[in-house]
């Protein structure tokens, strides 16, 4: 494996861990998961989707709109995984208490939000 693939696979699972503890600090029984995606990873909170990492030096968060605006005019960048999706700014990254904040955001955005229907196969 290339160097450049190790270190996106590192930076992975660094997000993953700060993610988790992150979760954690918000509500210890929630179940964390994270799995490789599009070149990046996406990271769920019971099953629903919160945050990916497309760019190697950041995460992005999916907000409520008024959210993203906030987010984007406190550094972050339009994130690339979707709509409604802002990455934290980098500094963020160690800020553990304001990553928490909006992490916790990110979580309270993502449960409202209904469940994605399962694809049912066609059958032939």
């Amino acid at each position: 494996m290339s160097d450049d693939k190790e270190f996106r696979k590192a930076q992975m699972q660094k997000f993953a861990n700060l993610l988790e503890d992150v979760l954690r600090e918000i509500n210890p029984a929630t179940e964390f998961t994270w799995k490789k995606m599009f070149g990046g990873a996406g990271y769920y909170a019971d099953g629903v989707m919160f945050a990916g990492m497309y760019h190697d030096h950041t995460i992005g968060l999916k907000l409520k709109p008024d959210d993203c605006e906030a987010l984007l005019a406190n550094g972050g960048a339009q994130g690339g995984f979707g709509k409604n999706t802002v990455d934290v700014p980098e500094t963020m990254l160690t800020d553990i208490a304001s990553l928490t904040e909006w992490v916790g955001k990110s979580l309270d955005y993502a449960a409202s939000r209904p469940p994605k229907k399962k694809k049912t196969k066609k059958k032939k």
